[in-house]
């Protein structure tokens, strides 16, 4: 038992490996991009998790641990943590170069708007769960930059492969809450679930993603200017 939250981990990080299947798409000349996106994302993901961790939002199992902890979170976290983002970018990279149709770009801001209106209606009516105030106001925060300060716009296929993201990420969620690796109290969260999952886990992820995939445009479109 004590390797399920590894074991949880590693599967997530190797679930990319299934797309080097293709030989139709390459990664090569992508590979830079793809790290530097994901050790963007990570960073703020996994000081994320200290401090949730240390404010006891988060609780952890120790039976399902092997128990070896760095800042108070598990190594599994971290792992974890990596392994999403990893898949993220390989998954974004994946899918643009599969479907490169990106004809509904022009609908991605309204959309961003509509999320920015959640975000603040959650912010305004749940702000007293502080778990929940921290993942929509991040959410918030970094979609705002992207859109009105950011200047590539990619979010359609950002939302498109967020999409496809969320069928794992959110099975990761749920299986943590359901044996339960992860707990959350219900004095820093709604009691609200995805298919067992915290929804501010979701959220949060969202918020890291998009991290992700901003640090990969940046680098892919600074690489092509350098040829």
């Amino acid at each position: 038992m004590k390797f399920y939250f590894l074991f949880i981990g590693l599967v997530a990080l190797i679930f990319p490996v299934l797309f080097l299947a293709d030989k139709k798409v390459t990664f090569k000349g992508l590979r830079k991009p793809v790290l530097w996106a994901s050790v963007a994302a990570f960073v703020p993901y996994s000081l994320l998790t200290v401090f949730f961790v240390s404010a006891g939002s988060w609780v952890y199992e120790d039976q399902y641990l092997i128990k070896i902890f760095v800042l108070h979170v598990p190594v599994e976290h971290y792992l974890l943590n990596f392994a999403l983002c990893f898949s993220g970018a390989m998954v974004y990279s994946y899918v643009n170069q599969k479907f490169n149709n990106n004809n509904l770009q022009k609908y991605s801001l309204a959309f961003s708007n509509l999320l920015l209106g959640v975000c603040v209606a959650f912010i305004f009516f749940a702000h007293k769960y502080s778990f929940t105030l921290i993942a929509f106001s991040l959410m918030l925060l970094i979609l705002f930059l992207v859109e009105y300060v950011g200047k590539q716009r990619f979010m359609y296929k950002f939302y498109r492969s967020f999409l496809l993201m969320l069928v794992p990420a959110i099975a990761v969620f749920g299986l943590l809450k359901m044996l339960p690796i992860v707990k959350y109290p219900y004095s820093d969260a709604l009691k609200v679930a995805i298919f067992g999952g915290a929804t501010e886990n979701i959220v949060l992820f969202f918020a890291m993603f998009l991290i992700c995939i901003y640090t990969y445009e940046a680098v892919k479109h600074k690489k092509e200017l350098n040829g």
